[in-house]
């Protein structure tokens, strides 16, 4: 029964929960029952989300009662019911008021009960007579016997392939066994029987989770993550062992894929609020805090005299989750009004209320990583009082040691204080004790774990944690993540293995949250590391591509994919493809020098100078001193202007005067004041041969202190471009031989490197060549 429930549960919230504010089957009398159906319907989903099905069943047959047509009411009704008796009726409900619902006859089906439309209907599939199975065994046998079947990788995966046998396993076995010998039309329609008797088996006697997706809500992309014939996995080295599965605690709660392991609200609340407070936590479990203020604010006004924790808790959380200053301000500010409320004899209070500490903790540490790249240390430490505060008062909240933890991992992570690491495992510790289950405190944990470097005992506490919720995101995208902070430790083929591992659990995180652009991002970063890049770009191109259908807040996940193809573009020396994708990325973050200087560089390969200098020219103006950066547009305004046939100009008195000067070339290592004065004498040569009031001995004495500055220069590295400049410098000191030597060296090595003066150093050196001999025979 436990997986039609489940089944039933997941299916109905991916489909229906659009439609519940908005359901127009409502047939009560008046709009007063219509209000009230549409109130009861969403306390019943509400309810029902958060695990607590009796109270959900309650209010779903009182929301029946009075609309007892509509639809959405009798879905939700069958993902409570008692049992499957009570579940049954309510589809067949369903049918009576929808013939075609897909849900009732899909929930039906599974339960094993032929919705009565169907019943006149022949099989879709076509059943072989057990005679002519038996005919044909022999045959079937000899077949199998000399069949050589293609030999799999470790890392290909078998999806439909299980450790343990099922239900119908042997009996499907024959079948598959003797499709063989079939004609091909039979075999296929076999095939199809097959797989859809394989989806409707009680999932439930199998404690592994099912490898199917759950139809979770989500921003699916058009594509699915099915692998692109003719872009294979890495083959895996058969030498290196599989992985040994890591060990659980056998006292651990399992959940299941449909859900995860519901838990006791604490602490509990007082009777008077008990039945609004539990439905306002489930909105605030949904996500949907708008209804979660609501009842909190009536809960606060009901009565006056009487002062809840809870009604200001929740709604004040669910304020700093959502960030932004105006937010944080008001959770601040609803806490501490709560706290100075004034106590009221014989009535509840809350005077020094440990939840709200906690509360207060939470909005600290949101206020202190509002700007992720510069911690503020002062509110981590108001943080760490509120939530030790909180625990002093009550060892129980396991809130408060989820949030102390995670200040400590800021602390150790962000601000350098590596002892706070210590401190957040031994929080943890305590915490863990009294919720060995709770998945939040065994993120945390797996989250300090990876972030001091130690993936291996992050995975320990991530395999509880999807012990008792296979399907959280958080578990399966963190698990993914230490797999590649696994495999990156690792070298030659367990480093391939552990990569390819890395794979497989973000394909996992796919299967059950297919429109989540980060397990894309994930999948791509194991594929790129095993050396499969073709499948990297694949499965990258897989964001990028349904990019437009994505909501703003999946843009992080976006830019990350457009970085990382850019990243495979530059490592293929595909620069065209690298400067495109760079472009994209500035458009979407203009203020981000890291994708300025890749630009730049991306521009430099294609010799797009203008572009070139406009990047520089930025990421000068945020960093001025920057020597690289200040040769490299003195090389282009000195230097390459001269050579190539870009819009550019060549600005030598800037050279000379703005960027290199003596000063500033002082300051450079031995490499780079080579390169500095080579720029310098490549603009004082230019501008000698437009100088014509100079004197022919000045002229001569500029000429020789040009040829010394490149000849210094050579003596730490040779370059075409010094080479080009010395020739050109003897050429008019009117030393020829000399010259020709210069300029044959060009000659030669061009044949490889095609300069762009390449073709001038030839006309130069023929020139020169024929006028040594006609001097030599003259």
């Amino acid at each position: 029964m436990g997986a039609v429930v489940q089944w039933g549960v997941k299916f109905i919230y991916s489909y229906m929960l659009p439609f519940c504010h908005h359901s127009k089957n409502y047939t009560g009398r008046g709009a007063m029952a219509q209000d009230r159906v549409k109130q009861l319907l969403q306390q019943g989903i509400a309810a029902a989300k958060a695990g607590q099905k009796d109270q959900a069943r309650q209010i779903l047959q009182q929301a029946v009662k009075i609309d007892p047509r509509n639809e959405t009411i009798w879905l939700w009704l069958s993902s409570v019911a008692k049992d499957d008796k009570e579940r049954i009726f309510c589809l067949k409900q369903i049918l009576s008021i929808n013939p075609q619902s897909e849900l009732a006859i899909k929930g039906l089906q599974a339960l094993g009960v032929a919705p009565e439309q169907q019943a006149a209907q022949p099989p879709a599939v076509p059943v072989i007579p057990p005679e002519k199975l038996n005919k044909i065994q022999a045959s079937v046998d000899e077949f199998l016997r000399t069949y050589n079947p293609e030999p799999s990788t470790i890392l290909e995966i078998e999806w439909v392939q299980k450790n343990k046998r099922r239900y119908g396993e042997s009996t499907a076995r024959t079948v598959r066994r003797s499709a063989y010998v079939i004609a091909a039309g039979v075999a296929a329609l076999l095939i199809v029987a097959i797989v859809a008797i394989a989806l409707t088996i009680d999932l439930t006697r199998e404690r592994e989770a099912d490898v199917r997706a759950s139809a979770t809500p989500s921003h699916t992309p058009t594509n699915t993550a099915t692998a692109t014939p003719g872009i294979p996995n890495t083959p895996t080295p058969d030498s290196v062992d599989p992985e040994t599965p890591v060990p659980v605690p056998q006292d651990l709660p399992v959940g299941n894929i449909y859900g995860g392991t519901p838990t006791a609200v604490y602490p509990e609340f007082n009777n008077s609020i008990n039945f609004q407070m539990q439905t306002a936590v489930a909105y605030y479990s949904i996500g949907d805090y708008d209804h979660l203020a609501t009842i909190s604010a009536n809960e606060r006004t009901a009565q006056p005299s009487a002062c809840f924790p809870e009604t200001y808790y929740y709604e004040a959380i669910s304020l700093a989750e959502q960030g932004g200053r105006f937010n944080l301000q008001q959770a601040r500010e609803l806490l501490e009004d709560a706290l100075d409320r004034e106590r009221v004899p014989n009535f509840a209070t809350c005077e020094d209320s440990p939840l709200l500490y906690t509360g207060l903790c939470v909005v600290d540490y949101y206020q202190a990583i509002s700007d992720p790249a510069s911690p503020d240390a002062s509110l981590l430490d108001d943080g760490t009082q509120q939530c030790s505060q909180a625990l002093e008062g009550d060892r129980r909240l396991e809130k408060a040691y989820d949030m102390l933890a995670r200040i400590y991992l800021v602390q150790a992570s962000q601000l350098g204080l590596t002892q706070s690491y210590n401190r957040a495992i031994s929080v943890l510790t305590q915490g863990l004790e009294i919720y060995p289950a709770s998945v939040n405190l065994l993120l945390t944990r797996a989250e300090v774990e990876l972030s001091r470097g130690n993936a291996e005992e992050a995975l320990v506490y991530l395999a509880r944690a999807k012990t008792v919720d296979p399907a959280s995101e958080k578990v399966l995208r963190l698990r993914a993540e230490a797999y590649l902070s696994l495999a990156s430790l690792a070298s030659g083929q367990e480093r391939l293995l552990r990569y390819g591992r890395a794979a497989i659990a973000a394909e996992e995180y796919l299967l059950f949250y297919a429109g989540d652009p980060d397990g894309y991002i994930l999948l791509a970063e194991a594929r790129l590391q095993e050396g499969n890049v073709d499948r990297a770009i694949f499965t990258i191109n897989r964001v990028i591509e349904n990019a437009d259908d994505l909501p703003e807040t999946e843009r992080p996940a976006i830019i990350e994919a457009y970085a990382l193809r850019a990243r495979i573009y530059q490592q293929r020396l595909n620069w065209p493809a690298a400067f495109d994708d760079l472009e994209t990325l500035m458009s979407f973050e203009p203020d981000n020098l890291t994708w300025v200087e890749l630009h730049a560089q991306a521009a430099k390969e294609l010799r797009r100078y203008p572009v070139l200098l406009n990047d520089l020219d930025t990421l000068l103006t945020e960093n001025p001193t920057r020597s690289d950066l200040i040769l490299q547009k003195a090389q282009i305004l000195s230097q390459t202007c001269q050579y190539t046939s870009s819009d550019i100009e060549c600005d030598f008195p800037a050279v000379l005067n703005d960027l290199l000067t003596p000063d500033f070339v002082a300051t450079l290592t031995p490499d780079q004041q080579a390169q500095a004065r080579i720029y310098r004498a490549e603009a004082e040569f230019a501008q000698l041969l437009e100088n014509t009031t100079i004197s022919a001995s000045n002229r001569r004495t500029a000429l020789q202190a040009i040829r010394q500055t490149v000849q210094s220069a050579l003596a730490v590295r040779e370059t075409a471009e010094d080479y080009y400049l010395l020739a050109r410098v003897l050429n008019e000191l009117e030393e020829p031989e000399q010259a020709l030597e210069a300029y044959s060296w060009i000659v030669y090595w061009n044949q490889f490197y095609e300069y762009p003066f390449g073709r001038d150093a030839e006309r130069a050196a023929l020139n020169l060549r024929n006028q040594i001999e006609d001097a030599a025979t003259s």
